[in-house]
């Protein structure tokens, strides 16, 4: 199981590093510029990302940049004969797409819900009245309130992220956690299956130990209340 874990966590941890930060940028303007054009399209692209199926996406993909196309390798990490990293890259553009263009919809979503509370609260009048400009506002006060959300739901989320990085890793052909547990299910090997359950219940530990100690990043009064 430890050689499968290698391409679990560059899935896994790649689309959700990019997925946040396409979320920062994308939510907080959107929120800072509610029922606008850019909010408007922003929030197309969270109901396209959010109701696409994840293998059904990457199925397009491989149709469109590997069979159409030609730009793309379609399956596995490593070409015949190729281990370098730029190849490493070339196998994985696909499917971290395909988790990243997930995870951006409902983090967005969640990131304006929060940046159009923020922006109504008291302290972002103050701030605008001592002069300060918008952008300041937005990524040095505002940012570290609206990710508290955000956070929560990124650890909630390490299981669901699991089962979707399962159909993608299977889809293309991935050597990872995901792909080994569809196997162990097909041959019905038991202790197999247990060991994949076990391992995706400490990364959701783990994940929810990270959200608690980035509580105490973001937020000060949970600081001064510890």
């Amino acid at each position: 199981m430890l050689e499968r874990l290698p391409a679990t966590v560059i899935l896994m941890g790649t689309s959700m590093l990019l997925g946040f930060l396409i979320a920062i940028v994308l939510g907080l303007y959107s929120g800072k510029n509610k029922n606008g054009v850019l909010d408007k399209i922003t929030s197309m692209f969270c109901y396209v990302g959010i109701s696409i199926p994840t293998f059904w996406f990457g199925i397009m993909l491989i149709y469109l940049l590997s069979v159409h196309l030609h730009i793309l390798p379609s399956i596995g990490m490593h070409s015949d004969g190729n281990r370098s990293f730029g190849d490493l890259i070339l196998h994985m553009v696909m499917p971290c797409a395909v988790l990243t263009f997930a995870n951006a919809s409902q983090y967005i979503r969640y990131l304006r819900s929060s940046t159009i509370t923020e922006m109504s609260s008291d302290y972002v009048m103050v701030q605008k009245a001592y002069g300060m400009k918008e952008s300041g506002i937005l990524f040095r006060h505002v940012l570290k309130n609206a990710m508290l959300p955000v956070v929560t739901m990124m650890a909630l989320q390490v299981s669901s992220m699991l089962s979707g990085a399962v159909l993608t890793e299977s889809v293309f052909g991935v050597p990872g956690i995901g792909r080994l547990a569809v196997n162990a299910i097909e041959t019905r090997d038991m202790p197999l299956l247990q060991g994949t359950v076990i391992f995706t219940t400490i990364l959701i530990i783990a994940g929810n130990l990270v959200a608690d100690l980035l509580y105490n990043v973001l937020d000060p009064r949970i600081r001064e209340g510890a």
